[in-house]
């Protein structure tokens, strides 16, 4: 059965209260004098450079390994084959500040995947922005902190380019991974980047209201509050889970609900196990804290400070 796999780091659902209707020239008065630059690229996979992986209908697939990895988090030390695809160079479009890249991948048992990303221009080196499976008994899936130098650093999966140094070009790498000698490996069917130029501003005006201003959508009512105290393993317990329950909620309003199936491993006595489902499949064992102060790693030369352990 195929999974929702769909990479996604954290949900933030804001309200602004309304006081009365916008006029024309208020709306004007409250614009930002500066738009932020967005762009969001995907990339195509037959156009990249491909190591041991395969580009057919839309999907990036393992091939053949070029090589072996020895990987260390909570779980173990741990060997793996890899196959890797890098991507050309891709313009921005303007100056960028900030990149997150997302994609979407099935992984089944004994496999996960790691994104990195690069500037091309300027040059920098490969930043991780994510080490990824679809469950946790493999790895850990994490963020990786401590990779900051001269020309940027990485908040959580966000890269972030340094002070007067924006990139114009990028590149993105995906790397899969499986068990040595496993026929099944990680597929990739999507694979892209968000860039921006972030104003250097203390502070950010209000916009003018939009079209969506006023609709309501009937999206299924969740609370994080009624799962206090269930799997604490996970950021201290539900209390704590509020982007999972907004996910789950704007999922709901779809009909995209993960199976019974899916759910089984939930206490049966939850009203909702949709929503620990949500919280587990997205947990960042760095980010949330867990992994770093629960499960202490001896580091070893060339690795990356805060984060796991990755030998090539």
């Amino acid at each position: 059965m195929r999974k929702p796999t769909v990479a996604l780091m954290s949900l933030v659902l804001v309200a602004a209260p309304v006081t009365g209707p916008v006029t024309g020239a208020a709306a004007a008065a409250r614009a930002p004098a500066q738009i932020p630059e967005v762009v969001y690229q995907r990339a195509a996979f037959p156009a990249g450079t491909q190591e041991g992986t395969s580009a057919a209908g839309g999907a990036l697939r393992f091939g053949k390994a070029v090589g072996t990895v020895t990987y260390t988090d909570a779980l173990g030390a741990k060997t793996w084959e890899y196959a890797r695809w890098t991507g050309s160079g891709r313009a921005v479009g303007f100056a960028a500040t900030e990149l997150v890249a997302s994609w979407t991948a099935d992984t089944p048992a004994g496999t996960w995947i790691q994104v990195d990303m690069r500037g091309t221009t300027p040059d920098t080196k490969w930043y991780v922005l994510g080490r990824w499976a679809y469950g946790d008994a493999d790895i850990q899936r994490t963020s990786v902190r401590g990779q900051g130098d001269a020309d940027g650093s990485v908040a959580v999966d966000t890269f972030v380019a340094a002070k007067g140094r924006p990139i114009d070009s990028y590149q993105l790498r995906v790397t899969l991974y499986r068990k040595p000698g496993q026929s099944r490996g990680p597929v990739v069917t999507a694979l892209g980047a968000m860039a921006s130029a972030v104003p250097d501003r203390a502070s950010v005006p209000v916009s003018p209201g939009g079209g969506a201003w006023g609709v309501e959508l009937d999206v299924p009512r969740r609370s994080q509050n009624v799962h206090e105290g269930h799997y604490p393993e996970w950021d201290g317990g539900g209390e704590a889970w509020c982007s999972p329950t907004s996910t789950t909620m704007v999922l709901g309003r779809w009909d995209k609900w993960p199976s019974k199936r899916d759910t089984s491993w939930v206490d049966p006595t939850d009203p909702d196990p949709e929503v620990d489902y949500a919280a587990r499949h997205t947990y960042d064992y760095t980010y949330q804290g867990a992994y770093r102060d629960r499960h202490p790693v001896a580091q070893r030369p060339g690795t990356l400070a805060g984060g796991p352990a990755l030998d090539q």
